[in-house]
């Protein structure tokens, strides 16, 4: 009998989510936590009543990254996002990055975060502040719902899941759950589509969102990126 072959599978087109410790320390946590909780509690407003988690940004709380408080944890997402970039090869010396928007979310018993993308960004970096046990995975889809293999249209739909068409793999999965513990960091394209699994927990999990625009420092020669913000003009 001849050897048995053994397949050689080629992986390609990946989606790579970074996840890193932060490393803050407990007392500055907690201040973070108080500040994040006196804005979610201003607007008088039961949130709890509602399925989906409350969100700063649009609250009015969409900035936080320019408060004095939460220096320390941008400087510390600052580096997390440049060890991001240099695992993905990108070079140094192209890019200057810039914080456009951050805000906090706070997710109670029952209550998720719906599949969204931020199309107005390049990265996406969300710092869990707070993650009680049972509190909800975050979930990535592939991008624009688009899977590489699915070779047939609609195979990916849950009832191929529920009837036994499909297990959910590496290979074909409508999208891949990621666990998050407390100061841990989670960095990804903004135009990934994510969400949350509903929360179990009876404390809320807060997590602060960060997007992240990519410009370039020297636009010459370079037509496909955003060009240097001293050279934008007002009209």
């Amino acid at each position: 009998m001849g050897e048995e072959s053994v397949a050689d599978l080629s992986n390609f087109f990946p989606l790579t989510a970074y996840k890193s410790k932060l490393g803050l320390a407990e007392s500055y946590r907690v201040e973070l936590l108080k500040e994040i909780t006196k804005d979610y509690k201003k607007e008088n407003i039961d949130h709890k009543k509602n399925e989906t988690a409350w969100t700063g940004d649009v609250s009015g709380f969409e900035f936080l990254h320019v408060r004095k408080s939460f220096e320390n944890l941008f400087k510390e997402i600052s580096n997390q996002v440049e060890t991001y970039r240099e695992t993905l090869k990108v070079a140094d010396n192209v890019f200057d990055f810039y914080y456009t928007r951050s805000w906090a979310t706070v997710t109670t018993n029952q209550q998720d975060i719906q599949f969204h993308k931020h199309l107005q960004s390049h990265i996406t970096a969300v710092y869990y502040l707070k993650v009680p046990k049972d509190s909800g995975d975050i979930i990535l889809e592939p991008f624009l719902g688009y899977n590489q293999n699915e070779f047939i249209p609609g195979l990916l739909q849950k009832k191929s899941f529920t009837d036994g068409t499909l297990e959910p793999s590496l290979y074909l999965s409508p999208g891949a759950g990621i666990n998050v513990e407390t100061d841990e960091i989670l960095i990804f394209p903004s135009k990934t589509s994510h969400g949350t699994v509903k929360s179990k927990a009876q404390e809320s999990r807060i997590s602060i969102s960060a997007d992240i625009v990519a410009v370039l420092k020297d636009s010459n020669s370079k037509e496909y990126f955003l060009p240097p913000l001293d050279m934008w003009r007002k009209f």
